[in-house]
């Protein structure tokens, strides 16, 4: 740990041999996507660049370090080819997924009836959840250091499987496993994404072509767009509730890609993936008649585990749908679950426990200007129990009062002014309190850069404003903050102060 903290760990992307190259890499940007032409010489006409290497998919510049490979993949200018994939869209995989969907699916988990306590339901309740594709985005990209030689290939990178990293080394070079050997470093971010060897293939691949040791980086826009990402999921429940409101039936079909089919075939028995579903088919609730299913659609994009994999999405479905329930029969969350978990009494003192700790009953403190909620999730999953309490406000945010100062024209300001006190109004304070936003743009004489996000405070007699550091072209106000601030200790607006010609400026929190 002191050593992460201080910098002397090592990772991946540190790796350093003697005479070593550096590569960045481009790839084709539609899956299943070819290369189809590379300006080698104006890449080579940059200064420290070294090589510059083809695959089928993807080009690599080689260089004496990172920026001159940038440079020289730039200056390369290539071009792609799309491929079979050219016409895929977001809206193409979702309507996809959605008519898979609707099919049956394989069975993952049957008891009871389900089916027909929801046929035959006069209080029936269904919803579909979409989960999107998501990307691991680690803090480090990918990158793998190769050193391919005649009589062995050694590798230096950060994986969460380096038995597999050796192994696909080995076959793609025909080297004996023996003669493969991978330096595992620290990484700087798995999450499920250095399960996949991929980047190391693809290094490996390049190696062959090149002279000495290289090592290859995706830059951070390419290690996104490349990268292998938690499936999309399409998610149909259905509940009948009983005259008591507690759900007598129960149905949940889930639909997505399946990692497992590819990473362990083994795994997949009676066309179910057993993480796809995990966190569904294992429900800590007590409902008689529950059943579900599982289909396997694959989208033409690389899926791969993301953090807490098969849970990640299930638990969220299935919470949300159980207060979709406990809404439809005007009964509290917290107590409805209770009610639903007689039968797991640890799940139930960890949830007793977190509404007790969380005020779960309590009023809410009142937000000025914005609603206010409280939330309750409970879950199993990796064999451990969890339950949390969340308090959440929503609203669009009050606009600072930097915007409503800034706005004015000259003459205006100057209208605001009270001559007996020499004091500046305030132009808008209907909530206590404030927040700059991101930007602050008017029509005239306003703010037209970025605001900093700060909080400003509109007490009565205590004020802090956003100031305006410039002003309308044509206008000057510089040092009139220092003439016209009241000798009280009390804070009001500052003056815009501009610079004479100059039609925008910055806000920042500013008092008097």
């Amino acid at each position: 740990m002191p050593d992460k903290v201080n910098g002397k760990a090592l990772f991946g992307i540190d790796a350093r041999l003697p005479n070593m190259g550096v590569a960045t890499v481009a790839q084709a940007p539609v899956a299943g996507g070819k290369l189809k032409t590379v300006d080698d010489k104006a890449a080579m006409a940059m200064k420290g660049v070294r090589q510059v290497l083809r695959l089928d998919n993807a080009v690599a510049v080689v260089a004496d370090h990172m920026w001159a490979a940038k440079q020289g993949l730039a200056a390369a200018a290539p071009t792609w080819g799309d491929g079979p994939n050219a016409n895929m869209t977001t809206a193409a995989i979702v309507a996809d997924m959605m008519k898979a969907s609707a099919g049956t699916g394989a069975v993952a988990h049957n008891t009871g009836d389900a089916l027909k306590g929801l046929a035959a339901s006069r209080r029936r309740i269904d919803a579909v959840y979409e989960m999107p594709f998501l990307a691991h985005a680690t803090m480090e990209p990918m990158n793998c250091t190769v050193d391919l030689r005649a009589d062995g290939c050694d590798l230096w990178v950060g994986t969460q499987v380096p038995a597999l990293a050796q192994g696909a080394t080995a076959k793609l070079t025909g080297l004996p496993l023996e003669k493969v050997q991978v330096h595992n470093y620290f990484i700087g971010g798995g999450f499920g994404r250095r399960l996949e060897v991929d980047y190391v293939v693809q290094a490996v691949a390049f190696a062959k072509l090149a002279k000495g040791p290289v090592k290859f980086i995706w830059t951070r826009e390419e290690d996104v767009q490349h990268d292998m990402l938690r499936p999309y999921y399409v998610d149909r429940l259905s509940a009948h509730l009983h005259q008591s409101g507690m759900p007598a039936a129960w149905f949940h079909r889930v639909t997505g890609s399946s990692i497992m089919a590819r990473f362990a075939p083994g795994a997949v028995k009676d066309g179910v993936d057993p993480d796809a579903v995990e966190g569904a088919r294992d429900l800590q609730y007590t409902i008689p008649d529950m059943r579900v299913e599982y289909v396997r659609h694959e989208p033409p994009v690389a899926t791969a585990f993301w953090r807490g994999v098969g849970p990640t999405h299930n638990v969220f479905v299935v919470e949300s749908f159980i207060d979709e329930l406990a809404h439809a029969a005007r009964q509290d969350p917290v107590a409805y679950r209770r009610a639903l978990l007689k039968k797991s009494p640890r799940l139930l003192a960890v949830l007793n426990l977190a509404a007790e700790k969380s005020g779960w009953g309590q009023p809410l403190k009142p937000v000025a200007g914005r609603k206010v909620g409280r939330g309750v999730s409970a879950q199993f999953a990796f064999g451990s129990y969890m339950a949390q309490v969340a308090d959440v406000s929503v609203g669009r945010p009050a606009k600072c009062a930097c915007t409503a100062w800034c706005a004015r024209s000259t003459a205006a300001r100057r209208s605001t002014r009270t001559p007996s006190s020499r004091k500046w109004k305030a132009a808008s304070c209907s909530a206590p309190r404030r927040r700059c936003g991101a930007k602050s743009r008017t029509t005239r004489g306003g703010c037209s850069s970025r605001t900093l996000a700060t909080t400003a405070s509109c007490a009565s007699t205590r004020r802090r404003w956003c100031r305006c550091t410039s002003s309308p072209a044509g206008t000057t106000r510089a040092g009139s903050a220092n003439r016209e601030r009241p000798a009280s200790r009390r804070r009001w607006p500052m003056p815009c102060l501009r610079r004479r010609g100059k039609g925008s400026g910055s806000c920042r929190l500013g008092s008097s």
